[in-house]
């Protein structure tokens, strides 16, 4: 007569033979200039149509100015002069991701919006480096989805760098 198991430490000894869970991560994916970025959801407060935006003196070209959100000034990226790429006219699909990092509350103009993902951690890769130029130092590394790849932008430098604020 031979030891017998319990179906539940079965099934348990079966779950730890899978290994451990892939933790997903949520992005917002939008375009700027044809190519495909993803941000962070846990930063996103909202995403807004175009807003009148009140352009502010002596600040970088790529700050657009700032908006009155809600009785919030909030000041605005635009993310196409940030990254480098010629600026264009907005349009009816042109969007403002509000984003909050750090106790700091900041849009993004992207081109288009397009959808919520979630991406395992085990497909991003963030081993190679692209911040060889001045523009590939907001770039946290690059999510793989079934056919194409997403840039994923590193709110952190995007907040500190982008709006001129130094961490100690």
């Amino acid at each position: 007569m031979g030891i017998r198991t319990p179906k539940a430490l079965i099934l348990i000894e079966g779950a730890d033979c899978m290994g451990p869970k892939q933790k997903e991560k949520q992005f917002v994916l939008f375009n700027v200039a044809g190519y495909g970025y993803g941000i962070d959801i846990q930063n996103v407060l909202e995403i807004t149509v175009m807003l009148p935006i009140t352009r502010v003196p002596e600040t970088p070209d790529f700050i657009q100015g700032v908006l009155n959100l809600r009785s919030d000034i909030v000041p605005v990226i635009d993310m196409r002069k940030r990254l480098g790429f010629d600026t264009v006219q907005f349009t009816e699909v042109s969007r403002i991701i509000v984003l909050f990092y750090n106790n700091i509350k900041a849009g993004i103009i992207v081109d288009s919006v397009q959808e919520v993902i979630e991406i395992s951690e085990d497909n991003i890769d963030s081993s190679f480096d692209i911040n060889e130029s001045e523009y590939g130092e907001f770039i946290l590394g690059i999510g793989k989805l079934d056919d194409r790849v997403v840039a994923l932008i590193d709110i952190e430098r995007l907040m500190n760098v982008g709006m001129g604020v130094s961490t100690i």
